[in-house]
């Protein structure tokens, strides 16, 4: 990977990201042709969540290729159904073993949100489990799987309130 690709990738994750609201198709075909699919997507991955539908739609094509999975409302049903049933937003602390996997991490501080066996309710792939038995939530996986559910449930709104 050269310092100009890496350094295009970069330019135009920062271009979707920040403008990618009001970019044209065309314009973000542009960023596309000029940029390495896999080195933007990756920068796309790297900044974390919001993800537009847009920078969804480029991960997946590079990452992994539309035509490779077997995308239908069926299965999605099943993710929202599942998502009805087992996540919960909790309020916790880390256990302080939870610092030898991440120094940042304070076990004093409280946070909300589902625990990551909830999650492995929902979607097992965003899981991952040390040799100790500690499970951590993959948050870039978790990120795809959320933005497929949001747009899911665009859908059926759409489709329940006539705005097809």
């Amino acid at each position: 990977m050269s310092y100009m690709s890496r350094l295009t990738a970069h330019i135009g994750a920062n271009l979707l990201q920040a403008a990618g609201h009001i970019l044209s198709d065309e314009q973000v075909k542009d960023i596309r042709g000029i940029t390495d699919a896999r080195e933007l997507a990756e920068e796309i991955l790297r900044r974390g969540a919001p993800f537009s539908t847009r920078d969804m739609m480029i991960v997946v094509e590079a990452l992994g290729g539309a035509e490779e999975h077997n995308f239908t409302d069926e299965s999605t049903d099943d993710v929202l159904d599942k998502y009805a049933e087992y996540i919960e937003n909790y309020e916790y602390t880390y256990k302080p073993e939870a610092q030898q996997l991440d120094p940042n991490i304070d076990p004093n501080e409280h946070h909300i949100g589902p625990m990551a066996q909830d999650i492995e309710q929902v979607n097992p792939a965003c899981i991952k489990e040390t040799e100790d038995g500690i499970k951590t939530v993959d948050t870039g996986r978790l990120a795809l799987m959320n933005a497929g559910a949001i747009a899911a449930l665009k859908r059926q709104l759409d489709e329940r309130t006539g705005h097809v």
